[in-house]
C-alpha cells in the first residue's frame, strides 16, 4: 500500500513572511513541516527561527511581544516548541543545552506557571531524550552548599534535596555529577507581618457597603430599590456590596476574586429581578444586555467567587445580601489573585457592620 503525498502547507510560506509572526506561530509552523513529511521546508523555517532567538551566555529562548500574563503568546510555551522543533531536527545543535537551562530556571517546582507551558515543555523534553537516546539511571552527585560537601544518589526518578541551614544574604550550592543532569531550584518562606493588611502586588481591589430601600416604580409597575449610605441595616433589610478589582500592570489572565460573607448575612443568590437605581441590571433588558465581565460566580458557605479569564482594566461589579441574624460582625477583606501567578495578589479591608432587631 502507498504512502498518500504529503498534504500542501505551501499556505504557510504566506505567515512565515509575515512581519506580525510571532515565534511561538512560527515554530508551530516548523513542526506542521515535519510532522507531515516537509522536512526541507522545516529546516528553512527552522533557520528563521533560530534568526529570532534571544542568547546570552549561559541562556537562550526566544522573546514575544504579549504581555507577560498572556497565554496566547507567552515566552515559556514560545520556547517549549522552539526546542521541541530543534530536538527533532538538529538534536545536536550546541544551544540547546542554554535553552534548556534556561527552562530550568524558569521552573517553580514541579511545574512551570500553567499546565498549557508545562504540556509543551514536557513535550518537548520526551522529544530530546528520544532524539540523543538519553535514558534515566542512576547517579551519584557531589553536593555543596557554602563549602559543607556531601554525596548523594539520584535514582532515575529523580530526588529532592532539602537545603536547610541557609545564611541571610549570598549562599553559593553547587551540584557536581559524572553524567548529564537536570537542575532545579524553588525557595519558600514565611514572612511576619500585620495579619490581613492591605496590599497590591499587581492588583488592586475595594469595597464598599450600601443600604437598599424599596420605593415603589408605579410608571414600570415594580420595586426600584434606593442606594443609601452604610449604617446600622435591620434584620431582613438588604445590602448591596459593590467590588471594584484594576489590574494594576496590563492584562491578567485567570484571575479569582475571594469575597469573604460577614457573619449574620447571606448571599441573595438570584437577584436577576432586583432593579437598583444607577446599577445595571446584570443581564440587561436583553440577552444581549450582559454587562458584568466576569466569567463565573460560585457561592459557598464562607464567600463568593468570582472568575474572569481576561481583566484588562478596572472592573466594578456588585451583589446583595440580606441581614438575618443581629448584632457585630467583622467583614474580612477582599481577595483577589490570578491563579497561576498568585503573587500577583490584592488585598482590601477590613470592615465592621451592625444589624439590629
Amino acid at each position: 500500500m502507498q504512502e498518500p503525498p504529503p498534504l500542501d502547507f505551501g499556505y504557510l510560506q504566506v505567515y512565515l513572511k509575515r512581519p506580525d509572526l510571532t515565534p511561538y506561530g512560527h515554530a508551530l509552523i516548523v513542526l506542521a513541516y515535519l510532522q507531515n513529511g516537509n522536512r526541507a521546508q522545516a529546516e528553512q523555517a527552522l533557520e528563521g527561527l533560530l534568526a529570532r532567538r534571544t542568547e546570552r551566555e549561559r541562556t537562550a529562548y526566544w522573546e514575544v511581544r504579549a504581555p507577560r500574563w498572556a497565554w496566547n503568546d507567552d515566552r515559556l510555551e514560545a520556547t517549549a516548541r522552539g526546542l521541541e522543533a530543534l530536538a527533532r531536527l538538529r538534536p545536536n545543535h550546541p544551544v540547546i543545552p542554554k535553552i534548556v537551562n534556561w527552562l530550568m530556571q524558569e521552573r517553580r517546582g514541579a511545574r512551570w506557571i500553567s499546565s498549557k507551558d508545562t504540556a509543551a515543555v514536557v513535550l518537548a523534553a520526551l522529544a530530546l531524550a528520544k532524539a540523543t537516546g538519553e535514558r534515566p539511571s542512576e547517579q551519584e552527585v557531589q553536593i555543596r552548599v557554602n563549602g559543607r560537601e556531601e554525596t548523594l544518589k539520584v535514582p532515575a526518578k529523580g530526588a529532592e534535596l532539602n537545603l536547610e541551614g541557609l545564611r541571610a544574604g549570598e549562599n553559593e550550592i553547587q551540584v557536581i555529577g559524572s553524567q548529564r543532569l537536570y537542575v532545579s531550584g524553588s525557595l519558600s518562606y514565611f514572612e511576619e507581618r500585620q495579619y490581613l493588611q492591605p496590599e497590591a502586588r499587581g492588583l488592586r481591589v475595594a469595597r464598599t457597603y450600601q443600604k437598599l430601600t424599596p420605593r415603589y416604580d408605579a410608571k414600570a409597575e415594580r420595586f426600584v430599590y434606593e442606594r443609601t449610605p452604610w449604617g446600622p441595616v435591620k434584620v431582613g433589610e438588604l445590602v448591596l456590596v459593590t467590588l471594584t478589582v484594576r489590574p494594576e500592570q496590563g492584562t491578567l489572565r485567570y484571575v479569582v476574586v475571594e469575597e469573604p460573607i460577614p457573619a449574620g448575612l447571606v448571599v441573595v443568590e438570584n437577584d436577576d429581578s432586583f432593579r437598583i437605581a444607577g446599577v445595571r441590571s446584570r443581564y440587561g433588558d436583553d440577552y444581549y444586555g450582559w454587562n458584568y465581565w466576569f466569567d463565573g460566580r460560585e457561592i459557598r458557605d464562607r464567600q463568593v467567587e468570582f472568575f474572569f479569564s481576561y481583566l484588562s482594566g478596572p472592573v466594578t461589579f456588585t451583589y446583595v445580601l440580606r441581614a438575618e441574624t443581629p448584632g457585630s460582625f467583622t467583614a474580612l477583606p477582599t481577595l483577589a489573585w490570578m491563579m497561576y501567578e498568585p503573587e500577583v495578589r490584592g488585598v482590601g479591608t477590613i470592615q465592621q457592620l451592625q444589624v439590629t432587631e
